[in-house]
């Protein structure tokens, strides 16, 4: 919902005003605006770039949560969204020639990309979605997204494709954690069996 208002709101803004909440490549400025380091996800002004990140959002960010919790889902893309910015300021600062300057990041595929690896990373390769009577396997989908957002979201630089890259390692650690939690936890379980087998002799 914050971001249909919030792309409503873009629509109706001047340039100016967007400016505020864009992240911009020139770091000097977030003495003055670093809350853009969170508030350019929130920012969209292509309708197919909003439609393919909330329409990639809500499915998989769907399967997501059925498995992790909201809050889990929350903090993921959260996360996702600082690393992104700082991988964009960085790629800027570093490699200049290549990244372009005076560039903005707006909009949440980067965020959105790492809930959707991390839903596949988490479900697996050979998790199936119905679409009506279709059955669908969910990397499938993944490919799809990530092939239309080549043509909706990708620019072509190098921060853009280190913050593609960002997404997904936000992604896949987030699932590898999730993993190493539950082989902690289940080694942390007492062994009801042998107790009672010990109990019995």
């Amino acid at each position: 919902m914050a971001h249909l208002a919030l792309f409503i709101l873009s629509m109706s803004a001047t340039s100016k005003n967007l400016t505020d909440f864009i992240l911009s490549s020139n770091i000097g400025s977030l003495s003055s605006h670093w809350w853009s380091v969170m508030t350019y996800q929130f920012i969209h002004t292509k309708i197919d770039e909003f439609m393919l990140s909330m329409g990639a959002l809500w499915f998989f960010g769907t399967i997501l949560q059925k498995r992790e919790g909201c809050m889990a889902v929350l903090r993921l893309y959260v996360v996702s969204a600082v690393i992104g910015s700082g991988v964009f300021l960085l790629a800027h600062q570093i490699f200049p020639t290549f990244a372009g300057r005076n560039h903005m990041m707006e909009g949440a595929f980067i965020s959105v990309l790492a809930i959707m690896t991390a839903t596949l990373a988490t479900r697996g390769s050979r998790y199936t979605v119905q679409f009506g009577s279709v059955s669908v396997l969910l990397w499938q989908v993944y490919l799809g997204v990530l092939a239309t957002s080549l043509f909706l979201v990708y620019e072509h630089n190098i921060a853009c494709v280190l913050t593609y890259l960002a997404g997904i390692v936000v992604g896949f650690r987030y699932s590898s954690s999730r993993q190493d939690d539950s082989r902690s936890s289940a080694l942390k379980l007492p062994d009801h069996s042998q107790q009672q087998g010990q109990a019995t002799v």
